[in-house]
Order: structure tokens, then C-alpha cells, then sequence
């Protein structure tokens, strides 16, 4: 099974880190450090969202308002010429964050802020930036694997056990799905074995 969480730190790719860093005002290390957390933070927040009644519907009208060909885009955006519409991306994903994580966002925030050693507005920010790069790349993957959107749901939740490899600890278990979940998507298993990233 593909690692999601790996297909996204390769669609960021080792450049992510020096321009994000730069856009933050950071070391590329600790933006390094933050962006290997902050994306399965993220996906453990739809792995939570998706869990929950109508989740998988939810889900559907949020990847609606991201357009797939950001991913491609994304030297672009986070580079000088992108400043412009940085604001736009930053508010959006923002509201993002708040719907997914809730009452865990600060939880969240802190728990990356204390591995990269940046500071909570600073953590806040990279994981609006990398919204759009998780929201677009599952866009893309439902579309070239022809997903419904209960089949994306379904890998989603099938990504729960890797999570805990890269979370800080404690933050796996406050963001994981609930078993009863987990147990009804085994039972109706979907092929994600042609995840790839581009």
C-alpha cells in the first residue's frame, strides 16, 4: 500500500522547504521539520472528518473549491511572484484548519510549533500554505483513479495506522478515526495501489 503521507512530502519536494522558509522567515530545517508533520496532521483531520456522519459529503464540497493545477503551480506560489495571492490561500486554508481540527487545532499548532521549534502564528501559516497542496493532490488522485467520493474516504481512513509514524505523540490517537470506521472500510475495500504522486 502507498504511503500517503509520502506521495505529499514528494509532491512538496525538496524545495518546499527552502521556499516555505523563506516565505516564513524560518530555517529551511525547521520548515523541513514542520512540513513533515504538518501533512499528516492534516490528513488526520480528514481521516476525522471523513469519519464522521455525512463526512464523506463534506468532504466532496471542500475538494470543490481547490483546483488540482495549483500542484503544479506551487514553485510559483511560494516564490516572489506569488505573494499576490498568498492572502487568499492563507485566509482560505485557515478556515480549513478551524473546521477540521476544532477544538484540537491549538493541540495541533503546539505540538509541531515545539518539534520546529517555530512559533504558533509562524506553524499556523505553513499549514494554510500546504492545505491547498493535500486538498489538490486527493482531487487529482479521485479523478485519474475514478474514486467516488466514499472510495476516497475509504483510503483516507485506510491511512490512519501510518499516521502514528509521523505524528508527535499524542497527536495520532486525538486526530485517528473511530475503529467502528476502520472495521466497515475493510470491509468494502477500494484499489489504492496506484497512488503516485507527479
Amino acid at each position: 500500500m502507498d504511503n500517503l503521507v509520502e506521495l505529499l512530502r514528494a509532491v512538496v519536494g525538496p524545495g518546499g522547504s527552502e521556499k516555505l522558509g523563506s516565505v516564513l522567515g524560518v530555517r529551511p530545517q525547521q520548515a523541513q521539520q514542520a512540513i513533515d508533520h504538518a501533512i499528516p496532521a492534516i490528513v488526520g483531520g480528514l481521516i476525522q472528518q471523513v469519519a464522521q456522519p455525512h463526512g464523506p459529503e463534506m468532504l466532496e464540497r471542500r475538494l470543490e473549491g481547490y483546483d488540482e493545477g495549483m500542484l503544479d503551480q506551487l514553485d510559483e506560489l511560494w516564490g516572489e511572484s506569488g505573494s499576490a495571492q498568498r492572502q487568499t490561500i492563507l485566509t482560505r486554508g485557515s478556515e480549513v484548519l478551524q473546521d477540521l481540527f476544532a477544538g484540537n487545532l491549538s493541540s495541533v499548532l503546539e505540538g509541531i510549533s515545539k518539534i520546529s521549534q517555530i512559533d504558533l502564528e509562524k506553524v499556523r501559516a505553513l499549514l494554510a500554505m500546504l492545505v491547498p497542496v493535500v486538498m489538490g493532490f486527493l482531487k487529482r488522485q479521485r479523478r485519474e483513479q475514478g474514486w467516488d467520493v466514499a472510495d476516497l474516504a475509504r483510503v483516507l481512513i485506510s491511512q490512519q495506522g501510518a499516521l502514528k509514524d509521523w505524528l508527535p505523540a499524542g497527536m495520532a490517537d486525538s486526530l485517528g478515526a473511530a475503529q467502528t470506521v476502520r472495521d466497515s472500510a475493510a470491509a468494502t475495500p477500494v484499489s489504492y495501489t496506484h497512488l503516485r504522486a507527479h
